[in-house]
């Protein structure tokens, strides 16, 4: 049996959890894509898909549009990633010759070529 990757599964536990407040964890649809998440078997996922299918088209609707936010949290949450955020300045990349680090002829040992 063919198991589920982690992108499959980190989206299929927050389809899961979404299905559960939407229709309820006694739900058969929300049972089935619990089952689908934990065990990740492909018999599991596939009837977990044809049972979705069965829903009517505005519980489907409800239960993506809720899903897709939540997915779009937990990529974008900076509790998960690590990186440095860098700030940058507001003068970066600006062409200022005005600057005093610019002006200043630069030390004689870099010059004098004796």
């Amino acid at each position: 049996m063919e198991s589920a990757d982690s992108t499959h599964r980190a989206a299929l536990e927050i389809l899961s959890q979404v299905m559960d407040e939407k229709l309820g964890a006694s739900n058969l649809v929300s049972r089935e894509v619990m089952r689908a998440f934990q065990t990740g078997m492909e018999t599991d996922l596939n009837r977990a898909g044809l049972l979705f299918d069965t829903l009517p088209g505005w519980q489907k609707n409800e239960v993506y549009k809720q899903a897709r936010y939540r997915a779009y949290e937990t990529v974008n949450s900076t509790d998960i990633s690590s990186a440095r955020i860098w700030q940058t300045s507001s003068s970066e990349g600006s062409n200022d010759l005005r600057s005093e680090s610019l002006q200043t002829p630069p030390p004689r040992f870099l010059t004098d070529r004796r």
